[in-house]
């Protein structure tokens, strides 16, 4: 996986389109018209996190098929339908899964066929700005206190908030239009976050700009990850390898009576925002982690350096592990407990990058030599998951083939 920098989560910019971040999910079944805002026009996914059907789905290539769209709908539905049916997309989320949020995206994209037909759409960059435009005026106008013509006016785009407000900027961003002037558009009057204090007149000019709500509390608006400092792991005598160590983390909050920012330098993830990641996933997924979320290591780090609670290296690529003498590659019914196993981007035996690393905590033997894992893992930022090795954002199957998977051995 790359770097987490282009990963940096919900940052501070978003807060524009934020008017309020709501951090507890129901996990309830809900019908069609509890998960569509009243003004949604794009296509309503019948099947959907929440639903009695959508947990019934075996595996994450069962989410996917359930969430394929006709293609003759698709051709059918204006490029301002499809900008919603694709926020509205029920694993969206999981780009946030990858370590480099515009990775995560495309490959999401590659499975997606209402993003697929957007990129053919001419005006989708147009259509997604138009709806943070109109998502961040209507925010604007919700904390004037004189009505006018404009406020009075039936909006035609739903409101858009929390993760999707993330998903609306990184499809600007990464993937319908030049990133740099999209990235431009996003940050002008807004504070670089990269800074680490704000000054009040900036915080109240920025709030005024949002329109955040009248309350008493901050509420969670973003966050960004502060590299550790470079460090080159031991692996043995002849091979290291590359990781960064002690990474931070600056969360940003927004006072919803005043508009005020407060900027928050933290070791790690404070307990409310592990919270909302955390509900997040099981919205989608239904486990819980066996460890909260942190910046502090990744899927690498845990699977090839340390199982330890007290990880601070974050590993981009374990390569050199598997080039070292200390693992060999085996085949599949010959891996025990603990093996390394790790996916790859390709799904046609090829091998091309490697994407995510996970531990073998057991596995179940079938006819025809057969064999599936359950699997321990971290997902990017987010937490330590025990899982299927079909059951997680990481695994795409197609025909007869699926995802590239190797099984290494420690010697």
């Amino acid at each position: 996986m790359k770097k987490i920098r282009n990963y940096v989560g919900f940052t501070l910019m978003l807060a524009i389109i934020l008017c309020l971040f709501a951090f507890g999910k129901t996990h309830e079944v809900f019908a069609l018209e509890d998960y569509f805002p009243a003004d949604y026009i794009g296509y309503r996914y019948p099947i959907h996190p929440g639903t009695s059907e959508w947990k019934q789905l075996n595996g994450h290539q069962e989410m996917v098929d359930a969430c394929e769209i006709p293609e003759e709908i698709l051709k059918s539905m204006s490029t301002e339908e499809l900008v919603q049916t694709v926020l509205y997309y029920p694993l969206l989320s999981d780009m946030y899964a990858y370590d480099d949020r515009e990775e995560g995206l495309s490959i999401v994209a590659e499975h997606c066929s209402a993003i697929k037909e957007l990129d053919s759409r001419e005006d989708a960059c147009s259509e997604l700005m138009g709806l943070f435009t109109e998502t961040t005026n209507r925010n604007s106008l919700k904390n004037q206190s004189a009505k006018s013509a404009v406020q009075s006016k039936a909006s035609t785009k739903p409101e858009i908030s929390g993760l999707r407000s993330v998903s609306l900027r990184s499809l600007i961003c990464y993937r319908y239009n030049d990133a740099a002037v999209a990235e431009e558009s996003f940050v002008d009057d807004t504070v670089e976050t990269s800074s680490d204090t704000l000054s009040v007149s900036k915080e109240n000019r920025l709030a005024k700009k949002a329109g955040i709500l009248a309350d008493s509390n901050y509420v969670f608006a973003g966050f960004e990850v502060e590299w550790g400092t470079p460090k080159s792991i031991k692996i043995n005598k002849n091979n290291t390898v590359d990781a960064h160590y002690n990474s931070k983390v600056t969360i940003y909050y927004v006072n919803v009576t005043d508009g005020t920012f407060k900027l928050e330098s933290s070791n790690d993830f404070t307990s409310d925002v592990k919270k909302h990641i955390e509900d997040e996933w099981y919205e989608i997924y239904g486990i819980r982690p066996i460890r909260a979320a942190s910046v502090k290591y990744n899927c690498h780090s845990y699977a090839w350096y340390s199982q330890s609670a007290s990880n601070k290296y974050w590993i981009d690529d374990p390569q050199p592990y598997i080039d070292s003498d200390l693992y060999e590659e085996v085949g599949k019914i010959n891996t025990v407990k603990n093996d390394k196993y790790v996916y790859y981007k390709s799904g046609d035996e090829t091998y091309s990058e490697i994407n995510h690393s996970a531990i073998i905590v057991k596995y179940k033997d079938y006819p025809k030599s057969r064999r599936s894992f359950t699997l321990r893992s971290k997902w990017g930022i987010s937490g330590l998951y025990e899982h299927s090795n079909t059951d997680c954002p990481y695994y795409y199957a197609s025909g007869n083939l699926s995802s590239d998977v190797k099984y290494f051995h420690k010697k």
